[in-house]
């Protein structure tokens, strides 16, 4: 009979076996990516990327759950710098808030085709989880800015700051989905728009004095 051996691997190569992984990972992401920028995403099957990523198709299934699941790792990373500086940034908190979602807007706009497909997805389904451990989604980064002006004093403490970064994410995702559909009229004015719905959420949001 063929010996198993069930003993622990070694600390060697466990580590082996993740920079694999990342490498992998990392492939699967490079060759997505342009695909999706040169053939367009409804255009690429999963077949073509694993094929491009010198991988079989089935695993890619080991590191992403669909196309969409891929895509949305591909803009969390593009946007995660943009993310880690917010937390740290100086200024008045809704300065701040401004300052991310119109940086965000603007790091995405390469990708607009791309966004326009992910943004569509996150409407019709729960907004997705960060794909790595420490990383952070615009709905989080969001609800971090608004705890930030509750201790502050500037937000009320008893409002609930994941569903508000909830709300200003997801009112961010459709406005750009209008934008990039081109259904909206002459007059729309994405920068308008947010910023009116920013201030009917800090009028929510607003300590009482």
């Amino acid at each position: 009979s063929i010996g198993v051996n069930l003993a622990e691997p070694s600390s060697e190569t466990r580590t082996r076996w993740e920079r694999r992984r990342e490498r992998t990972h990392g492939r699967l992401l490079h060759a997505a990516e342009h695909l999706f920028r040169t053939q367009g995403f409804e255009s690429t099957t999963v077949e073509e990327i694993a094929a491009a990523a010198d991988v079989a198709k089935g695993t890619f299934f080991n590191y992403f759950g669909s196309k969409e699941t891929l895509l949305g790792e591909l803009l969390y990373l593009r946007i995660q710098p943009l993310l880690d500086r917010m937390m740290d940034g100086d200024g008045g908190v809704s300065n701040r808030i401004w300052a991310l979602l119109h940086g965000v807007r603007l790091e995405l706009d390469p990708y607009v085709h791309l966004f326009q497909r992910m943004a569509l997805y996150i409407l019709t389904n729960p907004l997705p989880e960060p794909p790595t451990e420490g990383h952070l989604s615009l709905a989080g980064a969001l609800a971090h800015l608004v705890r930030v002006g509750q201790e502050e004093g500037a937000f009320r403490r008893d409002c609930d700051a994941e569903a508000a970064g909830s709300l200003i994410a997801t009112y961010f995702f459709r406005l750009s989905v209008l934008e990039c559909l081109g259904t909206t009229h002459e007059s729309f004015c994405w920068e308008d728009r947010m910023r009116a719905a920013l201030d009917i959420v800090y009028g929510g949001l607003a300590a009482h004095r």
